[in-house]
């Protein structure tokens, strides 16, 4: 049988076969928080996480890969001045190596770092009342990376144009209860589908795996949970999903970065890297052969079917 790669993303991914609802399904673990009339603002969100996470936590240690999500929670802890410990790796070098460099060199009186072979290398931290942050639901709110694989001409499209009834019927009904409308382009739906299926998944899975690795639990917590991040996703998901290039997606997150560090370069060309591929964690969040095998689809021109 041949499927679009949209639809192959489904299948790949595992949306179809274990997705979780939390618009419908009242059993959820984290269920989407009712809207609000008022406007919210970013900032103010960002910033009121971090400041409930150090009243929380005597330490609290960031997997800071360099990419856009965990910098983003990397400035907040140095905006409001709060204790914070970098997890660096090798990759957190690569991606972002100017603000490595502020690191080490003590620019930031509040941050402490510890250079790890890989995220997953957290033997001999002390964990007690303690707890490992990542920003991995990034995507979840701000919507898929994957839509960078896909022209914005095609991003633009209806998705019932590229999507079959089998794969539309699963979705349909808590979109459209969510967002009172199923009118979406390929971006927005790509966004909705991450939001409402996707993002408990993606929650529990750096917790479960830490325990797979290390054969004990370790606790975790993700920056980018809270009512404010979700309702603010809502509000603003038709800017999430209709960038005009590479370098503005989740470019909200990169104006707060700049608004701390006033990288110019940082903003105007940084763009998303599946930094999670770098850890070792990666081999128990993915299929290396799926994920391959989807990019392969993924980078493809036009919208020709393919192969599964």
């Amino acid at each position: 049988m041949k499927y679009n790669k949209l639809e192959s993303f489904f299948i790949k991914a595992g949306l179809i076969q274990d997705p979780t609802d939390r618009y419908s399904n009242t059993g959820t673990l984290y269920p989407i928080p009712k809207m609000v009339n008022e406007d919210i603002d970013l900032t103010e969100v960002i910033d009121s996480k971090t400041i409930e996470l150090s009243k929380k936590y005597d330490t609290i240690y960031l997997m800071w890969s360099g990419g856009i999500d965990s910098t983003t929670a990397l400035f907040s802890f140095i905006k409001n001045k709060l204790p914070l410990t970098v997890l660096i790796t090798g990759n957190s070098i690569k991606e972002y190596p100017s603000c490595h460099n502020d690191i080490i060199n003590g620019a930031y009186p509040n941050i402490k770092f510890i250079n790890v072979k890989d995220t997953n290398d957290i033997v001999g931290l002390d964990l007690e009342n303690s707890t490992i942050l990542t920003g991995e639901l990034g995507d979840q709110v701000m919507g898929s990376a994957l839509t960078m694989f896909y022209s914005k001409r095609y991003r633009e499209m209806h998705y019932s144009q590229i999507l079959a009834e089998e794969f539309t019927d699963l979705t349909e009904e808590s979109i459209i209860s969510l967002l009172g409308t199923a009118d979406l382009n390929v971006g927005e739906y790509l966004w909705a589908i991450n939001f409402i299926f996707k993002y408990e998944n993606v929650y529990k899975r750096i917790a479960k795996n830490y325990k797979d690795l290390l054969n004990t639990d370790i606790p975790v917590e993700h920056f980018f949970h809270s009512d404010g991040f979700q309702l603010w996703s809502i509000q603003k998901y038709k800017e999430h999903a209709n960038y005009d290039n590479k370098y503005l997606y989740k470019i909200a997150f990169k104006e707060y970065i700049h608004s701390v560090n006033g990288d110019d370069l940082y903003l105007k060309y940084k763009r998303k890297l599946d930094s999670l591929q770098h850890s070792k964690l990666y081999t128990r969040c993915f299929d290396h052969h799926m994920v391959d095998s989807c990019l392969t689809i993924l980078n493809k021109p036009g919208y020709e079917d393919v192969s599964v």
